[in-house]
């Protein structure tokens, strides 16, 4: 039995219509401050509200050059949905992305790919999970104790996904903080993509 418990603010609103519930809730919680879509993308909103997601999963032998050819076959309102480029695959090595697994290229040939994509006026984005993480080299050296979610009872998360075991990260510890900079400075300086 736990003694003590801190969460964050819980709110109960009673005896209103739930869309004025709705609105109080977004003015005490400042979120009428929030930006729109439009003024958050501001100069691609039009081509996002306009495009078709294409996701792009790498396996077997995929390459990014062959992916680069098959970009000629789409249209330009086209978001490029990048998936499993990393080490291992789907659903493993969480959060570490990058380098790109070179079986299917060299990093130069990735940033090709990610140029050809912008020279083509679509856009890219990747696939990436801040809420859960697995064995991988970022694991190897925090710890999934340093990085989990812990229970009232002192368990930390644990989540699987088919075959696929790992933590539910913490969005509140400065480790993952930390951690997910690093992957928001990969997908925008390193290997600059459009959307995250």
């Amino acid at each position: 039995p736990c003694e003590k418990y801190s969460t964050t603010i819980i709110r109960f609103k009673t005896g209103v219509e739930p869309e004025q519930a709705y609105r109080e809730y977004a003015v005490e919680n400042g979120l009428v401050k929030i930006p729109t879509l439009k003024e958050k993308t501001k100069n691609i909103f039009d081509k996002l509200a306009s495009s078709v997601m294409l996701k792009i999963g790498y396996s077997g032998n995929m390459q990014f050059k062959k992916t680069i050819n098959y970009l000629e076959t789409l249209y330009s309102n086209t978001i490029i949905h990048l998936v499993s480029f990393w080490n291992k695959g789907f659903d493993q090595n969480y959060p570490d992305y990058f380098p790109a697994n070179k079986s299917y290229g060299s990093d130069s040939d990735f940033n090709n790919l990610l140029k050809k994509i912008k020279e083509k006026d679509m856009l890219s984005m990747p696939y990436t999970n801040p809420t859960w993480w697995n064995e991988s080299p970022t694991i190897e050296k925090l710890g999934a104790e340093n990085v989990a979610i812990k229970y009232l009872n002192g368990k930390i998360g644990i989540e699987s996904y088919g075959k696929n075991f790992g933590w539910v990260v913490s969005p509140y510890l400065e480790n993952v903080l930390e951690r997910q900079k690093q992957t928001l400075k990969e997908v925008t300086v390193d290997y600059p993509m459009d959307i995250l």
